[in-house]
């Protein structure tokens, strides 16, 4: 099935600023079919920047996707209260299994990461299929009269790149500021830092893998020989020497231990560097937080710990959940419900449920005041605060002065 848009889809026409577009469309990029780089932004899906953006795909990919109906038909920016939730609906259904070969949350962890990497993602909808689509494989096509007027679509053995109708696309794009038909990849704002990670692995992959590192040269004393020429050691000496040195001084057990010269050993000759002097640990944690920071994630959330208390770790799931992920969650929202739900029926709005930072004793709390308060009911208690069945009883408010929430869900399991 092939989306109809509405009869006053297109009231009003373009304005002034998409005419002036249309009509200089060449200047726009029309040619940019990978937009800048789309192959070498995912390739850059690794080491740090695979950290943060899957710690914001998996969060958000975990929030469930809602579709309601407006109240108010004139209502442009509705708010909650002009909502009305459809607890079914056959989009929720198409979202819930999109395809064959892929389930539905890992569609749009896909989906996130795209957007994440390249600045835009793409969704092809059709009836009871949906098909994500790597930004390599399609770019939008603008003509005279219409911005976006189709995509192609040109996965790798295609000779041709293949049209798809504009309303089968839902096209989710961070417009870059300076050209607001592009998008703007957050990994090109932040490529060379990017660059700095990857040379700094590069240099210590290599450094293992081609160089040669011995460490220390022994320098013997000068001892003069027959003729006034200095004596060679012959491969057994030089054997019992590097046995003798190795079993004293090497391994980090004997770290530090005193090097005594002698009368034959004249001088130790520093070959490599040390690691303090590379500095690769000190710049790879300055360019690993860069990139942190870039995407609004910080060391806590990916799992590092150090330093971390119960006050730290609600603090900043509570600034990535408000700085990384409801972001990201309103922008694909915003794009489903223009691209897929509009298309289906002007009232309808997709959203996603805004992720909440994970803080136990807070959220005891609030749930505590709603049983106080007879706002909830029994039943949803023990499910969301002790992960219990429902019982018979269950579905009325607790009683006003009751025994609390231990006593709500401490019963009847």
């Amino acid at each position: 099935m092939r989306f109809l848009y509405p009869e006053d889809g297109k009231a009003g026409g373009q304005s002034a600023l998409e005419r002036s577009l249309v009509s200089t469309v060449d200047t726009f990029g029309q040619g940019q079919r990978d937009y800048t780089g789309a192959i070498s932004q995912y390739r850059a899906f690794q080491s740090t920047v695979y950290t943060a953006v899957s710690a914001i795909s998996k969060r958000a990919c975990k929030q469930p996707l809602n579709v309601s109906r407006i109240k108010s038909p004139g209502a442009k920016q509705p708010n909650i209260d002009q909502l009305e939730p459809l607890e079914s609906h056959f989009l929720l259904d198409w979202f819930s299994e999109p395809n064959s070969y892929i389930p539905g949350s890992q569609l749009l962890r896909v989906f996130f990461e795209s957007i994440l990497l390249t600045g835009r993602g793409t969704l092809w909808v059709r009836e009871k299929a949906i098909d994500y689509l790597p930004s390599h494989w399609t770019w939008p096509a603008h003509t005279k009269e219409n911005l976006f007027a189709y995509f192609n679509f040109q996965p790798p053995g295609f000779a041709e790149p293949i049209p798809i109708p504009a309303e089968e696309i839902a096209h989710c794009y961070l417009p870059d500021p300076a050209n607001p038909l592009a998008p703007l990849s957050p990994v090109s704002a932040i490529s060379r830092n990017v660059r700095i990670e990857e040379s700094l692995q590069l240099a210590q992959e290599s450094g293992y893998s081609n160089g040669m590192m011995p460490g220390w040269a022994v320098k013997l004393a000068k001892i003069e020989g027959e003729g006034g020429k200095r004596p060679e050691l012959s491969p057994m000496q030089r054997r019992q020497i590097e046995s003798i040195l190795g079993q004293k001084h090497e391994g980090s057990h004997q770290n530090r231990r005193t090097f005594i010269l002698d009368g034959l050993i004249e001088e130790l000759i520093r070959l490599t560097t040390t690691p303090q002097e590379m500095d690769f640990i000190k710049s790879g944690e300055w360019t690993r937080q860069q990139i942190f920071e870039s995407f609004s994630v910080n060391p806590i959330i990916v799992g590092r710990v150090e330093g971390a208390n119960r006050a730290s770790a609600a603090v900043a799931d509570q600034a990535f959940v408000e700085m990384a992920v409801n972001p990201l969650l309103t922008i694909a929202g915003e794009c489903l419900t223009n691209h897929v739900a509009k298309l289906a029926d002007p009232r309808l709005v997709m959203w996603f449920d805004p992720a909440i930072a994970n803080d136990p004793e807070l959220r005891l709390k609030k749930w505590d005041m709603l049983a106080k308060n007879r706002c909830v009911t029994i039943n949803e208690i023990r499910r969301a605060v002790g992960n219990l069945p429902d019982v018979d009883w269950g579905d009325v408010p607790p009683e006003s002065g009751g025994s609390g929430l231990e006593g709500l869900i401490g019963g009847g399991g």
